[in-house]
């Protein structure tokens, strides 16, 4: 059923249909949070689909595959299982909500030569089998009801090759024969049309950090007769931030009631810490250290006081060094000042 094929095809991928299909699909990919985690630190992440059809999948496909990019991996931790024999007979309600990875929706329309019928998909959803195993499950209502569940695996692969997703599509050929029992009519797979799908995986995949600023992802369509058909797609990611923030740093004397100003520029957000030290007996020693975020360009620091009191008269030295927010850290800097005695009258 061309519902079903849809809704599997929008796991993942950006592509249009080849010239078999004779129609095209328009599929837009969005991986969520744009922003990964590190290589050693993934991310979970959302993988959501949205897929226009104005037409179909030829009946001839038999199985469909999604190489995730380099940077992904399975996030089954905290999963639970569900077995083919528990959805068809309960549904989703007989699975663990924990089972579930993914939901969607599709709306099709059956060709009845000279009518044409509306219909849309009461429940898909992708639930974790056991092993590395993966079910598809789809139920219809109108305009006859139909339910069916298809294998599939989500397989972790050595980088540099991300996790594959495939489903086995042969199923698709006895649901055909099931929807036309239901409708009292003897349609065909081809008769069925997608127009419309979307779908969301929220679990099961995380992800490190992206290359360059795309996610890359694979699909293949395997056809009767050993005949693939491999369709490439790109999801923008944010690229990791491999730029440790600069900063500049200035002090101005002063007389000590006044204090000094501590000038700091910086090339983006960061948090700034600093250590405030006192010239005494030929070393110096620490009088207190803070930390405060600054944004992007100058801010400026009056230091005057510390817990309260005045800063006595002497020489001083503000040692700096920034953080962004993925922790990168700037060059250490260092600036002197001179905080000077009140001129007896």
């Amino acid at each position: 059923m061309r519902t079903l094929l849809g809704v599997l095809t929008a796991v993942a991928v950006s592509l249009t249909v080849g010239a078999e299909a004779q129609a095209a699909a328009t599929l837009r990919v969005e991986v969520r949070p744009p922003t990964p985690g590190t290589v050693a630190a993934p991310n979970p992440v959302a993988v959501a689909v949205q897929a226009n059809l104005e037409g179909g999948l030829p009946g001839s496909v038999q199985m469909l595959s999604v190489a995730m990019p380099d940077g992904f991996a399975t996030a089954l931790a905290g999963t639970s299982t569900c077995s083919a024999a528990q959805l068809q007979s309960g549904g989703s309600a007989a699975c663990p909500a924990s089972s579930k990875l993914g939901s969607g929706s599709a709306d099709f329309t059956v060709r009845l030569s000279p009518f044409a019928l509306a219909g849309s998909t009461e429940e898909a959803g992708v639930f974790r089998g056991e092993g590395d195993g993966v079910l598809l499950y789809v139920r219809i209502e109108r305009p006859a009801a139909v339910k069916v569940v298809l294998p599939g695996t989500l397989t972790a692969r050595a980088a540099p090759l991300g996790p594959l997703l495939t489903f086995d599509l042969r199923g698709i050929a006895a649901v055909a024969r099931q929807y036309g029992g239901g409708t009292g009519v003897a349609i065909q797979y081809p008769d069925v049309a997608l127009t419309r799908a979307s779908f969301e995986l929220t679990r099961g995949l995380a992800a490190g950090p992206c290359p360059d600023g795309l996610w890359r992802f694979s699909a293949r369509l395997r056809y009767n007769g050993d005949r693939f058909e491999d369709i490439p797609a790109e999801a923008p990611c944010t690229a990791p931030d491999t730029t440790a923030p600069t900063l500049r740093a200035t002090a101005s004397d002063g007389p000590r009631a006044r204090g000094a100003l501590l000038r700091v520029r910086l090339s983006e957000a960061a948090t700034v810490r600093v250590t405030l030290e006192r010239r005494a007996g030929g070393r110096w020693a620490k009088v207190r250290q803070a930390t405060f975020r600054a944004p992007a360009g100058t801010s400026d620091l009056a230091i005057r006081r510390v817990n309260g009191r005045p800063l006595a008269a002497g020489r001083y030295r503000a040692r700096l060094r920034a953080t962004d927010a993925v922790g990168l850290a700037s060059p250490k800097r260092a600036v002197t000042f001179v905080l000077r005695a009140a001129r007896r009258a």
